[in-house]
């Protein structure tokens, strides 16, 4: 199972003219956009991969099984990602295992050529 690091270290060898600091900094902002986006309500969109959306899971009453007190757990916000039909299809082996669309583009920031 891939980690934050092992993201950063793939795109390392896939653009070694990115210094390491910009990659970790980039991968860093993508998480942390989703994060906010879920704070804030909205959902996170990855065509071909998947949504990523906050589920709001109201208060009720529970009860302690040991005990039989009754509890009231509070509303909480939790994260919720619904796989795209193509990566469903690609889990349950009925897709090709294909990369994304990466068109072969130049893009150029700041003092750095990117070449996709």
């Amino acid at each position: 199972m891939p980690i934050k690091s092992d993201i950063v270290q793939l795109l390392n060898k896939r653009f070694p003219q990115l210094m390491m600091d910009d990659i970790n900094l980039s991968v860093n902002i993508i998480l942390n956009e989703i994060g906010n986006a879920l704070q804030q309500g909205r959902k996170a969109e990855f065509r071909e991969f998947g949504v990523f959306t906050a589920k709001r899971k109201s208060a009720r009453t529970a009860r302690n099984p040991k005990t039989g007190a009754i509890l009231i757990t509070p509303e909480k916000i939790s994260p919720h990602f619904k796989a795209s039909v193509f990566l469903n299809k690609r889990l349950n082996n009925q897709e090709p295992a294909q990369k994304f669309n990466i068109k072969q583009e130049t893009y150029v920031h700041e003092h750095v050529s990117i070449n996709l």
